[in-house]
């Protein structure tokens, strides 16, 4: 019993005032059976408050911590460059975590993620905990909720990792969902600066159909809020975006431009080590904004590419990736011609792919419509076995009040020309002529006889002047009949 009521009393103050109020008020028999004491809405403001006012006291506890350490992280759309920024970044004194905390590398990252599971598992959470996940992001992520309300121990979690860097002058982290969780991590972490390397939306969308095999639509639907969310939730002077492509032509002029943004001192033999890192070997595509115009889909993230490549000064229509002289041979080097056939042959492709999806729903519908149609022949059975029981019970010599129960119970189950038999036989026994003219006024009522229901109410209150079911049946019937 008292752990019962520790949960439930906890559950309670951690909703917002007002849904707590109301869930008492809803629960309240349960709660008092719980032993739970029912609080008031000034006391569950007040403990509201203190709840809201332990979470700012522990992020300004944080704030003492992180103030005099340079924080970065690195967020953007998924297959944009994000672990190749990361890891040169990690050479140049940024500091990511232990070796044994971060993921490991995989097939389609050979050279490693650098990313600190630890946080990926955060932002996993934050994203599920409003209903979302990273290829399905929630509309809104709701902070509040997440310092001192219902998700509060999502905080406890990320505090406890933040601590763990306290002794680090220089520290960040990588994720491509930080792009999405960003409200909550400023909130943490103020003086957070944020890396966004950008990428060409169709190479982006490529990657992820050769990976995960996600359409070409969604992937750049998911490129546009990915990147949106850090334009809208994170102030210029905060963010900076890099150009991916231009890794590949000029390393040490992009990772210049991040170690300046992030403040750091970085000498020119580490500056040089992870310009060496940038490898050619693992980019599969290499589209221009042309390529995007191909596709008729493509028009929302093509515009904001441009906006964005402007912001950085680099000028897709214009510059072209200088590629190295020693490239494998696996990879194509195609004429235009070509591309746009490749690219016009992968529109298709998502088109069927969205083809497919909907014959698929459509299935789905038809499988729910099938099931439904057996439950209504099943109902049909059980309502002829009952129209059957029924109807034998008429060759009984039945009572009035067994009658009336009978007919109400026909009424419930629409069989009206049995409930009209019995309300009828209910009506010639004295003493219940009352009860059958009210439910047979009822029943002509619902069969959409006014006139009928209404000389059945007046008939009732000529037997019994005083009943009130009739008079208030034949008040509310008038009050219809008027307004038609």
């Amino acid at each position: 019993m008292p752990d019962h009521r520790k949960r439930v009393g906890r559950w309670i103050e951690n909703l917002n005032p007002e849904e707590a109020v109301r869930i008492q008020e809803i629960l309240s028999p349960q709660l008092e059976k719980l032993g739970y004491q029912l609080l008031g809405v000034d006391e569950i403001k007040r403990r509201s408050i203190e709840l809201r006012d332990g979470g700012r006291q522990k992020i300004s506890h944080l704030s003492s911590i992180t103030t005099n350490q340079k924080v970065c992280c690195v967020a953007g759309m998924h297959r944009s460059g994000t672990s190749m920024v990361a890891r040169m970044l990690n050479i140049c004194g940024v500091y990511l975590g232990r070796s044994q905390d971060l993921m490991p590398p995989a097939e389609s990252n050979p050279t490693g993620f650098w990313e600190n599971v630890a946080f990926q598992s955060i932002n996993d959470d934050i994203l599920r905990s409003f209903n979302g996940c990273w290829y399905a992001p929630p509309a809104r992520i709701d902070v509040g909720e997440l310092l001192g309300g219902r998700f509060g121990h999502i905080t406890e979690k990320a505090m406890l990792l933040i601590e763990s860097f306290k002794e680090q002058k220089v520290w960040g982290w990588k994720d491509p969902r930080n792009s999405i969780t960003l409200p909550y991590w400023s909130t943490l972490v103020p003086e957070v600066k944020v890396i966004v390397p950008v990428r060409n939306p169709l190479d982006v969308a490529l990657s992820l159909k050769n990976r995960d095999d996600i359409p070409l639509t969604h992937s750049l639907k998911l490129w546009c809020i990915y990147n949106r969310a850090v334009i809208e939730n994170i102030h210029k002077s905060r963010r900076l975006f890099v150009h991916y492509e231009r890794f590949f032509s000029e390393p040490e002029l992009e990772l210049r431009k991040m170690t300046e943004f992030l403040g750091l001192e970085v000498n020119e033999k580490d500056i040089q080590k992870a310009c060496k890192t940038v490898n050619f070997r693992y980019t599969h595509t290499i589209s221009g904004l042309s390529d995007l115009e191909i596709l008729s889909f493509a028009g929302e993230a093509r515009e904001l590419y441009l906006e964005i490549c402007r912001s950085t000064g680099y000028d897709p229509e214009k510059e072209t990736v200088c590629l190295p002289g020693d490239l494998p041979a696996s990879l194509e080097v195609i004429s235009t011609k070509e591309v746009e056939k490749k690219l016009l042959l992968m529109e298709i492709d998502s088109r069927v792919n969205e083809l497919m999806q909907i014959r698929m729903e459509t299935k789905n519908i038809s499988d729910r419509i099938e099931k439904l149609a057996q439950k209504t022949r099943n109902a049909e059975d059980t309502l002829n076995e009952l129209r059957k029981g029924l109807s034998g019970l008429r060759s009984y010599d039945l009572p009035a009040g067994a009658c009336i129960l009978l007919g109400e119970l026909c009424i419930k189950a629409a069989l009206t020309e049995e409930a009209r038999w019995y309300f009828e036989k209910a009506i010639q026994e004295k003493g219940y002529e009352v009860e059958g003219l009210n439910n047979m006024g009822v029943l002509s009522f619902l069969e959409g006889d006014l006139d009928r229901a209404r000389r059945c109410f007046q008939m009732a209150l000529e037997k019994e002047p005083e009943n009130t079911e009739a008079r208030l049946n034949l008040l509310k019937l008038g009050e219809m009949m008027g307004a038609k």
